[in-house]
């Protein structure tokens, strides 16, 4: 639980897709990213930072050691800048984490004395999925940030380095989101507002571009641009229809699409791809510049919400 103290908004930021290599060959990107997070949070002053995924960049041929010392560089970066941090785990995230046990992960991220992160939950998949509480000065909850974990890259064989397709936000999860959201409006006694993170985006996200670029009226378009291939799972999540059913979410975000970083309303819920910092991941992104940023998230005391695109300055 997080209490404003004052009358003022909170400020959410979602960073995404750091993709910090931890090694000799990643020092400039590595070192670049780091001073586009420092620049990122000086310019927008927030109360808590989501991390949605690829913070490290794990790959399936890179060692323990490795991957090690980039969560090494993340955790000692956080805890420089001092303000409370949750992280929902990206494809590359897993492709590290899963190497290891739940207690051995826990005993690794608990090196951060500024990450907050629910305890693994054994009866729903994924690791980071857990649930935050914004309350109003007098206790009563303000908006609920959901954190989903959406899961590992798909290979064939264990020999492979590129994945045949993505993970996806499975139907246990799905159900946890809502008991997590029908406990709060019980403890409430009234419906109540919230928010979702994830690293990989929905099939929605698609589904909703594409009414867009028909004109369809059904859609309003927030922000941003679509500028490669949305690379959703082509296993169905049913996260999506279940928020829409349940009408508390009023805006989801992701990451994963490093170069795509728009905002869509679709059925009522703002469809949003943070923008990313990656220099490293993406083959000539390092001179790309358009997409690179991050999303702060201003909640008012009303539960009312404002989400602004920022880019990092040139």
């Amino acid at each position: 639980t997080m209490t404003n103290t004052t009358n003022s908004s909170f400020n959410v930021l979602q960073l995404t897709d750091l993709h910090i290599g931890g090694t000799q060959d990643y020092y400039d990107a590595d070192i670049k990213a780091i001073n586009a997070v420092y620049n990122l949070v000086n310019r927008t002053h927030p109360d808590f930072i989501v991390l949605t995924g690829d913070i490290v960049f794990g790959m399936p041929y890179k060692s323990d050691a490795d991957s090690k010392s980039s969560l090494e560089i993340v955790l000692k970066l956080m805890d420089q800048i001092g303000i409370p941090w949750t992280w929902t785990f990206g494809n590359h995230d897993h492709n590290f984490f899963d190497r290891y046990s739940s207690d051995e992960i826990k005993t690794m991220i608990s090196a951060s004395k500024t990450l907050y992160m629910y305890p693994d939950n054994p009866n729903i998949k994924g690791y980071s999925n857990g649930t935050f509480r914004l309350c109003n000065k007098d206790g009563s909850l303000n908006t609920a940030l959901i954190m989903l974990d959406s899961n590992e890259s798909l290979y064939k064989s264990s020999s492979d380095t590129e994945p045949y397709d993505y993970s996806y936000i499975h139907q246990n999860q799905v159900e946890w989101y809502q008991e997590q959201i029908q406990a709060l409006e019980a403890q409430e006694g009234k419906s109540i507002k919230s928010m979702v993170f994830f690293h990989i985006p929905l099939q929605e996200y698609n589904t909703a571009w594409d009414l867009y670029e028909q004109n369809d009226s059904s859609v309003t378009y927030l922000f941003g641009a679509k500028r490669e291939t949305i690379d959703a799972s082509s296993y169905e999540s049913n996260i999506f229809k279940k928020a829409v059913e349940l009408a508390s979410t009023e805006a989801m975000f992701c990451g994963h699409d490093h170069v795509n970083d728009f905002g869509i309303k679709y059925q009522g819920i703002d469809l949003v791809f943070g923008k990313s910092i990656d220099y490293a991941a993406y083959t000539g992104i390092a001179e790309k510049t358009e997409q690179r940023g991050a999303i702060l998230i201003r909640i008012g005391q009303d539960s009312s919400y404002h989400i602004n695109s920022i880019r990092l300055a040139q």
